[in-house]
């Protein structure tokens, strides 16, 4: 399907590709990690790796245009009730 154009995934889940997960998924760690550093002290050190890895997530969110992978429904019809 060409990029622009509008599809629709009814009941297909979450869209989005593989690489774009990995990118989210780094940086919920990152996240994670430097809140259990704010936690723990705060354990400073912790909380920079964290930071560190966030920074890694965010590098990765904008190599792998992560927000490319938007899924566009089409508009949806409802019986009985008029249009705008």
């Amino acid at each position: 399907m060409p990029d622009g154009a509008p599809h629709s995934d009814h009941g297909a889940g979450h869209a989005g590709r593989a690489s774009s997960w990995l990118a989210v998924t780094v940086l919920i760690l990152g996240f994670a990690v430097g809140g259990i550093g704010l936690c723990r002290g705060p354990d400073w050190f912790l909380f920079w790796a964290g930071t560190a890895v966030c920074v890694l997530g965010g590098v990765l969110v904008v190599a792998f245009g992560v927000f490319r992978d938007v899924s566009v429904e089409l508009p949806r019809e409802f019986p009985g009730v008029r249009g705008r």
